[in-house]
């Protein structure tokens, strides 16, 4: 899933993004203008827009806004407080909903969830391309436990074999674009939907006998995608 993100303040942007990457979205492009945005929407098109209503220049995040309606792009906005006349123009646009910031992870998951749902089967990889044995073979991203970085390489793990790539960790999450695959860790990217159970800084994956450890920077992010009932 591709992602733009439209902010003005360089910490809030660097903050989203940083909990964007944290549950597993990895394809973000960032701008603080109406104008750097529009750029972005021309040269690849994305997915979903995260567009604060005060911008940097001339125009504000409701007239990007418009655009994005008119390219059936969803968009949701991003904003502190609102006066009434504010909110009834951005209203107008159709937005999927108003975050107001600062936006917590959870907030960010449950707000892309239905556009996951909607956008997994026909926009990320379904499947990637191993060497193994001389060969050539087709893995479904779905049976990928999880990525383990290998120095300059990511060991890719499945229930039945691990095959190891010659791509770094960053460029094979990137290939895969999933984002049922969160970072658990500096080392290690999980495949959620295979998650187990967890006990304390530990991990356990389903079709897998070992843990995997859970960093203190990824365990929130982690815990927001698991909340018990």
């Amino acid at each position: 899933m591709k992602i733009l993100v439209v902010e003005n303040e360089p910490f809030i942007a660097e903050d989203i993004c940083g909990k964007l990457k944290q549950l597993g979205y990895v394809n973000i492009s960032t701008t603080d203008t109406v104008d750097g945005a529009l750029q972005l929407i021309n040269k690849e098109k994305p997915n979903v827009a995260l567009v604060d209503i005060a911008l940097n220049g001339d125009k504000d995040g409701i007239e990007l806004g418009k655009t994005l309606h008119q390219q059936n792009i969803p968009f949701f906005y991003l904003s502190e407080t609102q006066h009434i006349e504010t909110f009834e123009r951005a209203k107008k646009t159709h937005p999927q909903a108003n975050l107001v910031k600062p936006v917590s992870a959870l907030q960010l998951r449950n707000s892309l969830l239905e556009i996951n749902s909607e956008t997994t089967e026909s926009k990320e990889s379904s499947f990637i391309v191993v060497s193994h044995g001389g060969k050539k073979l087709k893995l479904d991203v779905l049976d990928i436990i999880f990525l383990k970085a290998a120095r300059n390489n990511c060991e890719i793990h499945t229930s039945e074999r691990r095959y190891l790539s010659s791509s770094p960790m960053n460029k094979v999450i990137n290939k895969i674009n999933s984002p049922h695959f969160i970072q658990v860790h500096r080392s290690y990217f999980i495949n959620s939907s295979l998650v187990n159970y967890y006990q304390g800084n530990m991990i356990f994956m389903k079709g897998y006998d070992e843990e995997i450890p859970l960093s203190s920077g990824f365990r929130q992010s982690f815990i927001d995608k698991f909340d018990p009932i």
